[in-house]
Parts: C-alpha cells; structure tokens; sequence
C-alpha cells in the first residue's frame, strides 16, 4: 500500500511540476510577444522620421534650385515612397516569423507536457494493478 501512495503522491507532484511549467513558458511568450511589439514601434517610428527626413531633403533641394514639381522630384518622392513601404513590409514579415516562432515554441513546450504527464500516469496506474494483483 506504501509503494502506491507514493506513486500517486509522485504523480500528482509531476503534474504540478508540469502545469507550473507551462505557466511559465506562456509567462515567457507573453514578455517575449510584448518585447517584440516595442522593438516593432521604435523600428516603425525611426522609418517614420527617416522618411520624413529624406522627403524634406528632397523638397527642400527641389525648391532651392527651382524644380519643384518637376517629373524627376514626382519619381525621387514615389521611389522614397516604394522603400518606405517595402521597410515596413520587411519589419512585418520579421514580427509574424517571430510570433511563429513562439507559437509553435509554445505548442511544443505543451506536447511535452502532456507526454510527461500520460507518462507519469502510465507509472501510476502500472504501480496500482501491481499492487492489486493476486501475488
């Protein structure tokens, strides 16, 4: 009767063991998820204010020798535009790869836990049919 007790009392202290684990791994993604969203608006914010600086370069220039409006200004303007946005496209990309990650960082950090946990009361119920069966 001893060994069963502490079977269970093992058991169950590995399945305490793995649901605090798994707190703290969503504990973990939930700093990690938060950490890379202020990365994302301080990136955003700096190729706001690079932008903002290049387009008042450029129309600073185009006014100081006379072009402004000219084609070739319209294209500079539309070519600073298409960089903008493919900078932001690529920090997009970076922050859902990063989410991905996390995601099945986290999808696994479960699997496991639920395999220790079918393990442990596989353990269990093999030491109470132990003790049960008819010697």
């Amino acid at each position: 009767m001893i060994d069963f007790a502490i079977s269970l009392f093992t058991t169950l202290g590995k399945m305490g063991a793995q649901r605090r684990a798994n707190r703290a791994q969503r504990r973990s993604n939930a700093v990690l998820q938060a950490n890379e969203r202020y990365k994302n608006i301080l990136t955003k914010r700096a190729l706001i204010k690079e932008q903002r600086l290049r387009r008042a370069r450029l129309l600073s220039g185009a006014v100081a020798s006379g072009v402004q409006g000219s084609s070739g200004v319209l294209g500079a303007e539309a070519a600073m535009g298409a960089s903008f946005g493919a900078s932001l496209g690529q920090l997009q990309a970076d922050v859902l790869a990063a989410r991905g990650m996390t995601k099945a960082n986290a999808a696994r950090a479960k699997a496991e836990g639920q395999f220790y946990q079918i393990g442990a009361m596989g353990d269990f119920l093999s030491q109470g049919v132990d003790y049960f069966r008819p010697n």
